[in-house]
């Protein structure tokens, strides 16, 4: 028995690290792009506000989170400088199985988005993700980050049933820490 429980720990350690090894790890850019993203950015809203929005700035905040594999983020509004709540939350991940980094955002509302960021060139990702309301409903939107140092430009993108992407909202985020 002792020597079936010894053989069984040996494979499943053996295992471990084959797959640690495969070919199923993330390309150099990803933990490059997820570390030059970590901090929190701050984003001129003044363009957009409105009554129904009436935030001077967002800011995103990202941070690492198991073994610096994934990151951890969130979007919320700012008024006069004081916070005003998250509105979204979001989980970044490379999925070794589809072999592409995945990005989960999560609403207060209960809308969940799934999509996939591409590397486009080394300092700019394209994210395509569907996002579904709890009324069944759904849509896509894209976004294109381009990233320079402490600054980064942003823009979400409707993107219809062909594919056409067209521009909704831009925004300079510059880096606070």
């Amino acid at each position: 028995m002792r020597s079936v429980s010894t053989a069984l720990l040996f494979s499943c350690l053996l295992a471990i690290t084959t797959n640690a090894q495969s070919d199923a790890a993330p390309p150099d850019w990803v933990h490059e792009d997820m570390a030059r993203s970590v901090g929190m950015w701050i984003g001129d809203n003044s363009e957009y506000q409105n009554e129904q929005e009436p935030f001077d700035q967002y800011g995103i905040e990202w941070s690492w989170g198991l073994g610096e594999k994934t990151l951890r983020g969130r979007l919320f509004g700012l008024k006069d400088g004081e916070e005003q709540g998250t509105f979204w939350e979001f989980i970044q991940f490379w999925d070794p199985a589809k072999q592409k980094v995945m990005v989960y955002q999560f609403g207060g509302d209960g809308t969940v988005g799934k999509g996939e960021l591409e590397w486009v060139d080394e300092h700019s990702t394209r994210l395509l993700q569907t996002f579904t309301s709890l009324n069944g409903s759904s849509f896509t939107a894209g976004h294109r980050t381009t990233t320079d140092g402490s600054e980064q430009t942003g823009i979400s993108f409707d993107v219809d049933a062909d594919g056409n992407w067209t521009p909704r909202r831009s925004y300079l985020w510059i880096k606070r820490n």
